[in-house]
């Protein structure tokens, strides 16, 4: 069984922005302020849709509104008698299309991506259009192709942000427990490519720790000192060197919370 399959829509050409911008050159001369924006929609059957855009941040009465709608519909029919084009005109609220475009209402996105502007005096249909086509919109097609375009860098940023916390975080954590250690020994804490000196000076001649306790984190400090200075890459560093950092950091708070208990 076939799937059935939708009409794809037509371009709009010349002669029907020629008529549209007609309708609203008229249009216009009475109802001006009350109206944002104005666009045609290419059609799937002879009937052309035209959008009216009204700006209903001001004040304005239903009754103003059914006036419109009566004189859009009056004009559109005269313009058929010259251009045999049928316009189907069509009120939408600006508050409510706003929120409907906010969030990605699929008809909605389809009518600006497709549409062509015949007034667009405060420039709304026409930027918006354009974030549409770059991807700035959420829900819409060519914001999932952005996504879809820019995932592998930010995967790759986000592995390497990982590695830095990762790093960081085991030498913070080497810092403080050796500063806690050296403190509860009697020794002032000293800064931190001077800590495997104290220790061994102060904590592995006592035979608290020894002295390849040091080491462990000796290799972690000298590491993330290389990162922090750029002589290691970031985007070098393999999962082997991170486990080999976690183990020993590991390994150190072991040894060193037996000691502090």
């Amino acid at each position: 069984m076939k799937k059935s399959e939708s009409k794809p829509k037509k371009k709009v050409n010349k002669k029907v922005v020629e008529a549209g911008k007609l309708i609203v050159d008229e249009f216009i001369k009475n109802y001006e302020s009350n109206i944002k924006s104005i666009w045609i929609i290419p059609p799937k059957e002879k009937e052309i849709n035209m959008i009216f855009l009204i700006d209903d941040t001001l004040e304005i009465s239903k009754d103003k509104i059914d006036e419109m709608k009566l004189a859009a519909s009056l004009i559109s029919k005269k313009i058929f008698k010259k251009y045999k084009i049928t316009f189907v005109t069509q009120f939408q609220m600006l508050t409510d299309y706003w929120e409907a475009i906010k969030n990605g209402n699929p008809a909605i996105i389809s009518e600006i991506r497709d549409g062509v502007s015949v007034y667009d005096p405060s420039g709304f249909f026409v930027p918006i259009k354009k974030l549409i086509q770059k991807g700035r919109v959420p829900g819409t097609k060519e914001a999932m192709k952005e996504l879809i375009a820019h995932s592998p860098d930010e995967l790759a940023k986000l592995k390497t942000q990982i590695k830095v916390d990762i790093i960081s975080s085991m030498f913070d954590m080497i810092v403080d427990l050796s500063h806690a250690l050296l403190i509860a020994n009697g020794v002032s804490p000293p800064i931190p490519k001077k800590i495997p000196e104290y220790l061994r000076r102060h904590i592995v001649k006592k035979g608290i720790l020894k002295n390849s306790d040091v080491e462990k984190i000796e290799y972690v400090i000298k590491f993330w000192k290389d990162v922090e200075h750029g002589r290691i890459k970031i985007d070098d560093i393999t999962s082997n060197e991170l486990d080999n950092i976690i183990e020993s950091v590991t390994s150190y708070v072991d040894d060193v919370e037996l000691v502090l208990k």
